[in-house]
C-alpha cells in the first residue's frame, strides 16, 4: 500500500473510481467527478491510496480558516474540510481508508498545525459510515435528516 499527492495522471483514474461511487447509489445526491472538476485540488489537497500501483482510493479536501464553528477553540485558526474519501469496493475492510485517513490526520495536516478536521456525508449507510469515522476518533457534532 502506498498513499501519495495525487498526481494529474492519476485524475481520469479518481473520476473512474467516482463514477464507480455514483454508480453504486449509497449517497444521496453523489455525481461523478469530472478531471476538470478535480484538476482543481492538486493545488489543495487530493490524495490517492495504491495497491500494486493500482489507484484503489481518494481523499479530497480542503484546508479552511476558522470563523468561529463552534465546535472548534477559538485557536483553532485552520480545519480541515473532508470533501470525500472513497475506497473501491474490491478493497473495503482491508484498511485502506483508514489509513488513507490517519496519513492525512497524523502526518499532513498536524505538521502544519492543523488539528481539526470536518465532514459531513449524505451516505445511505450512515450507520457503517458513522462506525468508521468513530473508529477513527471523529465525534458527532450535527446531524441533519429527512422525511
Amino acid at each position: 500500500m502506498e498513499i501519495r499527492r495525487a498526481q494529474t495522471k492519476d485524475l481520469e483514474l479518481i473520476s473512474e473510481l467516482s463514477e464507480v461511487w455514483e454508480k453504486e447509489d449509497v449517497t444521496y445526491g453523489l455525481k461523478k467527478n469530472t478531471t476538470q472538476y478535480l484538476q482543481q485540488y492538486l493545488n489543495q489537497e487530493l490524495w490517492v491510496v495504491t495497491e500494486n500501483e493500482i489507484v484503489v482510493g481518494y481523499l479530497l479536501g480542503e484546508v479552511k480558516s476558522n470563523n468561529g464553528l463552534s465546535v472548534f477553540k477559538e485557536s483553532d485558526s485552520l480545519y480541515f474540510e473532508l470533501e470525500e474519501i472513497y475506497v473501491h469496493p474490491q478493497y473495503r475492510e482491508q484498511g485502506f481508508g483508514t489509513a488513507l485517513l490517519k496519513r492525512m490526520i497524523g502526518e499532513e495536516l498536524t505538521d502544519r498545525g492543523i488539528y481539526r478536521i470536518t465532514v459531513s456525508t449524505a451516505n445511505k449507510d450512515w450507520t457503517k459510515v458513522m462506525d468508521f469515522y468513530n473508529k477513527n476518533g471523529f465525534k458527532t457534532w450535527t446531524m441533519t435528516m429527512f422525511k
